[in-house]
């Protein structure tokens, strides 16, 4: 499972952007200037891409044999 982000442009500009966690956690930060939703977006993709190689190298116990994906 992967940290989601939903973005909605408000009339004046500013964007509010949802954060869903891959626990059920979902959290809105509303009236963002553009820089820090693409700063926020950023960070959140970096998180995603490190957790999934973590998880790729983690060995894993298939009836007593280790695989590595």
């Amino acid at each position: 499972m992967t940290t989601k982000y939903k973005c909605r442009k408000r009339p004046s500009g500013l964007y509010d952007v949802t954060v869903i966690t891959p626990e059920g956690g979902k959290s809105i930060i509303y009236s963002m200037e553009e820089d820090r939703k693409n700063n926020l977006i950023r960070v959140i993709r970096e998180y995603n891409e490190e957790t999934a190689r973590i998880k790729a190298i983690k060995p894993r116990s298939d009836n007593g044999k280790v695989t590595i994906k």
